[in-house]
Formats: structure tokens, sequence, C-alpha cells
């Protein structure tokens, strides 16, 4: 669930007032423990010009906004083979999911890599 802060905080990270859908601090716990060791500080190891940061995910991805970070994420082989697995329960839930994906474009848009 979204909490007060998280909805507070994001209220004035994300362009346009936009809010985020998911816990920002949630997906923070997320990342560390699922995506950090590919993409550490908004890196990628494995590909290191699509890197989390906002140009790269404009020009990768097609945005750096939640949708396009969601269907990229959920879309990905890569990551369904290398990331699910790691999640609880072997998937992402669509709580999990939305916190991730918050915290990732709240980096990005907020150059906070």
């Amino acid at each position: 669930t979204t909490t007060v802060a998280a909805i507070f905080a994001s209220t004035f990270s994300f362009p346009n007032n936009a809010i985020a859908v998911g816990d920002i601090a949630q997906g923070e716990t997320l990342f560390k423990d699922n995506c950090a060791s590919c993409h550490v500080g908004g890196t990628n190891v494995v590909n290191e010009k699509r890197t989390l940061k906002n140009d790269a995910l404009e020009k990768y991805i097609g945005g750096s906004n939640e949708e396009s970070v969601k269907k990229f994420f959920t879309e990905s082989l890569r990551h369904q083979k290398q990331v699910y697995f790691r999640m609880p329960g072997g998937h992402p839930t669509d709580e999990n999911l939305d916190d991730l994906v918050s915290y990732i474009v709240d980096q990005a848009v907020s150059d906070k890599w």
C-alpha cells in the first residue's frame, strides 16, 4: 500500500507533481535486494549504455515514467530469467512491482542516480 509519506515525497519528486503509484521506500529495499548487483547506482553492468538514468530510459525504453519502466521490466526476458527468481515467491507481486518501478522512476527523474 502507498503510505502518506510516500505520496507526499513523490509529489515533490516527480515532474508535474505526478504521484508515484508505489511506495518509494519499499521500492528502494526491493531494488537493493534484487537489482543492485547489476544496476548499482543506476548503472548497468551488462550494457553500460542502458543505465537507469533519465536520458537512457527515454532513449532505450521510450520514457522515464512508471508505465514505460513497468512495461519494459515485465516484458524483458532477461529480467524474467535473472531477477524474478530472486523476488519473494519467485515472481514480483503487483505491489512489489509498483514499489520497485516508483523507486526507479523517482531516482531517474530527480537525477538521484
